[in-house]
């Protein structure tokens, strides 16, 4: 018993570290060097032991769907190479990281397909995918059909290389066996991080709270669509049975100083981090990697309210409101907002936000933005717009707290998943975000 506690120690000793080396990957290379290359900045980041999420500037469209995107087939192609080079080692450390590695890869892949379709069913959730599929038009059932497919696959490959690695008393090619090794690898890589996270419970973002059970989940959705997908997988001869007489031997363990230095590094990489970056989204310091100028205004959380005023001639006015957000989520939000609001925003970034803002809008065009200014403690960005027709749909922007329309003799129909009442009066109407809903809306008016 106390040897099988060992190997399960080192596994997660081992899984770890590998998990907070993807997701310096995924942060630091897929979102901040990939908006520096496409001629944006890189402005912060922040790590803990379960999370991590990187603020950056690029130019809307294109440049920020891809600095968005390639994060995740980054971090999951290195994982893939990073498993391919060391699945036929016999050593042990890099052979079991090398299957974390494909357990994160995999887990991108999972988020790159799966948890876009989780966030258009829920108020908490959104990531960088969600964004990409809603600014593409493409419903989360597309990717989430291939990913489906891909995990199948690819889960059977997870499954039997662990039958390689670990040798269990059931004969290998029963799906005991295997899922037995499956099982003792993924609890090792799941369980720690289920600990820390309750743990910080109080002190991590909804978000965050709501990705526990995401991280908890894939691991069996995994076993599931590897179990389903194993005959396939051994067709195509990228999952062989893996027999009893080979599997877990050749792997030689670590003597006690190597085990040892293992679990040195797990402690060292959770203290490291946690002390660096703070140990949760709500306490954290996070790293600035770039002075704030006023181009980044809008990069750093703010509170912001959209108004449409529209005339009966057709003309009518933009404006974007912005103030610090009531509530900071941790010292370094603290900082930041209080920095931006000093700073306030420059011309070039109040058209971006309002450029963002209308193009989601049919029937609109946008003249070009008015110097900003503040009044009654609040940033404002405005542009002149003329209008095409007298039936509009308003769509919400994803982070506005409030959309205000007024025009003369207003009708109202509201599109709303969410069931978002609206305050109506002969020329306005007012929405305003519930807490916790973090999706899109659509107000449709008549003029």
């Amino acid at each position: 018993m106390r040897s099988w506690l060992r190997t399960w120690v080192l596994f997660a000793a081992t899984a770890w570290p590998v998990g907070i080396l993807l997701r310096t990957v995924h942060e630091v290379i897929g979102h901040g060097l990939i908006a520096e290359a496409i001629g944006g900045r890189f402005l912060s980041f922040y790590l803990s032991p379960v999370r991590g999420f990187a603020e950056f500037n690029t130019a809307p469209g294109v440049a920020t769907l891809l600095a968005l995107g390639a994060a995740t087939p980054l971090t999951s192609g290195l994982g893939l190479l990073a498993w391919a080079a060391t699945r036929r080692s016999e050593r042990f450390v890099p052979r079991v990281a090398g299957w974390y590695c494909l357990l994160g890869a995999l887990t991108g892949i999972g988020a790159w397909g799966l948890y876009p379709g989780l966030a258009s069913r829920s108020r908490a959730l959104a990531g960088d995918w969600s964004v990409i599929w809603r600014a593409w038009h493409v419903s989360p059932l597309i990717p989430g059909a291939v990913t489906l497919a891909l995990l199948a696959v690819l889960g059977a490959v997870a499954i039997a290389d662990a039958r390689r690695i670990v040798t269990v008393q059931h004969p290998a090619p029963s799906w005991r066996g295997a899922s037995a090794a499956y099982w003792l690898l993924a609890l090792a890589a799941v369980l720690p991080k289920a600990c820390y996270l309750v743990a910080f419970w109080p002190h991590w973002r909804p978000t965050d709270r709501a990705l526990f059970a995401f991280d908890l989940g894939l691991p069996l959705a995994l076993w599931l669509g590897g179990m389903i997908g194993m005959p396939l997988a051994r067709r195509l001869g990228w999952a062989g049975p893996g027999d009893a007489e080979t599997a877990g031997r050749g792997l030689r363990m670590p003597d006690p100083p190597a085990a040892l230095a293992c679990v040195v590094i797990l402690l060292a990489s959770t203290l490291g981090v946690a002390y660096l970056f703070g140990p949760a989204t709500r306490l954290r310091s996070g790293l600035q990697v770039r002075a704030l100028t006023a181009d980044d205004y809008f990069e750093v959380d703010t509170r912001t309210e959209v108004e449409w005023a529209l005339d009966a001639d057709g003309s009518g006015r933009l404006t974007v409101r912005s103030t610090p957000p009531a509530h900071a989520d941790s010292p370094f939000e603290e900082r930041r907002t209080g920095e931006a609001d000093r700073l306030g925003p420059s011309r070039a970034a109040c058209e971006r936000v309002l450029e963002a803002v209308a193009s989601e809008i049919d029937a609109v065009a946008l003249q070009p933005a008015v110097q900003p200014d503040r009044s009654q403690g609040a940033w404002r960005c405005a542009a002149p717009i003329s209008v095409t027709a007298h039936g509009i749909t308003f769509v919400v922007p994803e982070g506005a707290a409030a959309l205000t329309i007024t025009a003369p003799g207003l009708a109202t129909r509201r599109y709303s998943a969410q069931g978002v009442p609206l305050a109506l009066s002969p020329e306005t109407a007012r929405w305003v975000r519930p807490d916790g809903f973090r999706g899109t809306d659509a107000v449709r008016v008549k003029f």
